[in-house]
């Protein structure tokens, strides 16, 4: 478990995230504000804008990987817990959105 993203997140939000849950909408905007706040290093972003909107950020948190991605008008924050195919899912994901225009 890490402490200080649990500090960072507060412990409701964390243990959501840390289950495996995602989040949605704005709340998900406001951790990935938190953690660019708190010094954690964004490690990938980049956005589209064209018919819809797409963006994806992927944050190195430690042991995790916060990801927000953000598709037409539907935003989902979640942690990935190593590099793993469902971080490269994701970003496949915003490709195919971004390519949509």
């Amino acid at each position: 478990m890490d402490t200080r993203l649990k500090r960072v997140l507060g412990r409701k939000t964390y243990e959501w995230l840390a289950s495996g849950k995602s989040i949605t909408g704005v709340k998900a905007w406001l951790v990935l504000d938190t953690l660019r706040e708190k010094g954690y290093r964004i490690i990938y972003e980049d956005e589209e804008v064209n018919s819809r909107e797409c963006y994806i950020a992927i944050v190195d948190v430690n042991d995790y990987f916060y990801v927000l991605l953000k598709t037409g008008n539907r935003s989902i924050g979640l942690l990935v817990r190593s590099w793993s195919t469902e971080l490269d899912d994701l970003v496949d994901i915003f490709r195919k959105c971004s390519s949509l225009g």
